[in-house]
């Protein structure tokens, strides 16, 4: 058995823009009205079960990954309430693989495999402009979910010590 825990954890001002003065070649001082700043977790996961015997190796691998991301910038650069946007973005991966193959040495060796994995993000991006009378907002809402299986085999055949014959095929649904 294997288990591998991993966190990260991120919240940093960001997005301080400026204008270049070609004089002195650096940036101005930013001089902005509204906090701009990345907000970013990340846990990652993963479980490794083995299993074998004179005969045959058996594997399963099994992973997660959660990701909850915002940032929040001030668009115009100004000291001016102009407008400013906050995307968020949420990612959840599974995913499992499951492997067997012979162990015995011999002339014929196999493999075979089971892969899965579902995969759903969910992103919003928000643009709040102060410009109009009255103030109003533009969101954008995308989801995208994704789920697939594979299965697999692998042969191989060794015909003489120099020459071996290797074949393999993989269904993806």
């Amino acid at each position: 058995l294997r288990l591998v825990n991993g966190f990260e954890y991120v919240k940093q001002g960001a997005f301080a823009y400026g204008d270049v003065n070609e004089e002195t070649n650096g940036v101005d001082s930013v001089n902005i009205n509204h906090e701009s700043y990345y907000d970013r977790k990340i846990y990652d996961a993963g479980l490794q079960v083995d299993f074998h015997n004179p005969y045959f190796w058996l594997r399963s691998q099994t992973s997660l990954q959660l990701l909850d991301d915002t940032y929040n910038v001030d668009q115009d650069a100004s000291p001016r309430d102009l407008y400013y946007a906050v995307q968020s973005e949420k990612q959840r991966l599974l995913s499992e693989e499951i492997n067997i193959k012979n162990v015995t040495a011999g002339r014929y060796n196999w493999n075979f495999g089971l892969f899965a994995f579902s995969h759903a993000i969910n992103r919003s991006t928000d643009v709040f402009i102060n410009m109009a009378n009255p103030a109003y907002q533009l969101e954008k809402r995308y989801d995208d979910d994704n789920r697939g299986i594979a299965f697999y085999h692998q042969s191989q055949l060794q015909i003489t010590s120099q020459l071996i014959l290797e074949a393999g095929i993989r269904y993806d649904m």
